[in-house]
């Protein structure tokens, strides 16, 4: 399978940051070009919502490059106990990054500056979200 162009738009600019936010529509694979965008990546976290997890697993099967990666959710204890070492990872992919704002509102900090984050929609004020998430 081959990624379409307009993917291709994204995957690179993907590539050219060291931190990014993909707020294409929802449907449009953001998945995916998050995926191939880490392809020269050995180890990959995934951090995601609960309810996305498994199509993050069916899409490594189909668009990951053979190497290694961590798919877990936001409320995964090994995130809130501080046992997730982001600078282990080649990249750390947030999907639907907002909860990262929360969770510095909370007081508890994200394991690890993300490298990309993959967003379904512009929601709760989104801009101000990735703002203060890659700040």
């Amino acid at each position: 399978m081959k990624p379409y162009p307009y993917q291709l738009e994204g995957i690179d600019f993907l590539r050219s940051h060291s931190r990014a936010y993909l707020a294409d529509e929802m449907g449009l694979g953001k998945t995916v070009q998050s995926l191939v965008a880490v392809a020269d990546e050995d180890r990959v976290l995934v951090i995601a919502p609960a309810a996305a997890l498994g199509n993050w697993r069916k899409e490594i099967v189909t668009w990951g490059n053979g190497q290694h990666f961590d798919v877990m959710s936001y409320a995964d204890r090994r995130l809130r106990d501080g046992d997730v070492d982001g600078s282990t990872y080649g990249a750390v992919i947030l999907d639907e990054a907002h909860p990262v704002r929360v969770r510095r509102r909370e007081g508890v900090a994200p394991c690890h500056p993300a490298v990309w984050y993959a967003h379904a929609e512009q929601r709760h004020g989104a801009v101000d979200d990735v703002r203060r998430t890659v700040a």
